[in-house]
């Protein structure tokens, strides 16, 4: 499928900001939460395009690529480093990660922005949270939940969210009956 005119204003606008972050020097975490109200439209061009297209534009956008490689950097947990927690899990990664949902959700809430729409905003964090929430014990997380309160009050909004889908699924379901055929 060629990609519209649409596609290329969104690589465009990636292109254009990464490279403005990048002159900053920031990390790719900083980029990372700099570009959080990008990253849907990020992964809409992604999967819309062919690999194909994928790759022309990553030839012709370098800042699309650059952050095509830092989505895929950051959605993969690192290898262990020099400092260790409980579990075996890099200090210094699980710090940074707590410490880049915490940043993006006070700075939406300073916005205005909560419950679902934050948790829409929050695209580009989920697979972090989760392997923050799922890898570190729960002692290391009660610490970093006191120690970051946005990324607490995340967790709670995705807990919210997951009973919601929850109930969703069963109210669906309880219409369907168990009769026995005789």
């Amino acid at each position: 499928m060629p990609l519209n005119l649409e596609y290329l204003g969104i690589v465009a606008r990636i292109d254009a900001r990464i490279q403005q972050l990048d002159a900053l020097g920031l990390s790719e975490f900083e980029i990372k939460t700099e570009m959080a109200d990008l990253i849907a439209d990020f992964h809409t061009v992604l999967s819309q395009a062919t690999p194909r297209e994928n790759e022309a534009l990553c030839a012709e956008f370098a800042g699309f690529q650059r952050f095509a490689k830092i989505m895929q950097t950051l959605a993969t947990p690192m290898a262990i480093d020099s400092q260790e927690v409980s579990g075996g899990l890099p200090s210094e990664r699980v710090d940074k990660v707590a410490a880049a949902i915490n940043q993006r959700v006070l700075q939406l809430e300073a916005q205005g922005i909560d419950g679902a729409e934050l948790l829409k905003q929050m695209v580009g964090h989920i697979l972090n949270f989760q392997w923050l929430w799922t890898t570190v014990s729960d002692a290391k997380l009660a610490q970093l939940c006191h120690q970051y309160p946005g990324l607490y009050r995340y967790g709670q909004q995705m807990e919210k969210a997951a009973a919601i889908e929850n109930q969703k699924k069963k109210d669906a379901l309880s219409h369907c009956r168990y009769y026995p055929m005789y």
